[in-house]
């Protein structure tokens, strides 16, 4: 009789050692899956912060290439005036 019950528990450990190798399986999945998914969130976000960067990049080339126009046009201005100044008073 307890050959018998011995040989039962042991059956029973055999069956919950299969089922937590099953339970194992799914959480080790789960947890690829959740990696994967924070992952492909992490590059979309690198991505949309690239594209931002490039385009303040953009911005600030665009705002320099004015401030330098509108300096260039003053300076021309200025030169200008200093000439007419000399031609006519002097």
């Amino acid at each position: 009789m307890a050959d018998e019950t011995i040989r039962r528990l042991f059956d029973k450990i055999d069956d919950l050692t299969k089922h937590l190798t099953r339970l194992e399986a799914i959480m080790m999945e789960s947890v690829i899956k959740k990696q994967d998914s924070t992952e492909e969130r992490l590059n979309s976000h690198s991505q949309r912060i690239r594209k931002l960067e490039q385009t303040k990049t953009a911005a600030i080339t665009i705002k320099n290439v004015f401030i330098w126009g509108a300096s260039t046009l003053l300076a021309s201005v200025t030169v200008s005036i200093a000439i007419i100044k000399f031609v006519v008073g002097g």
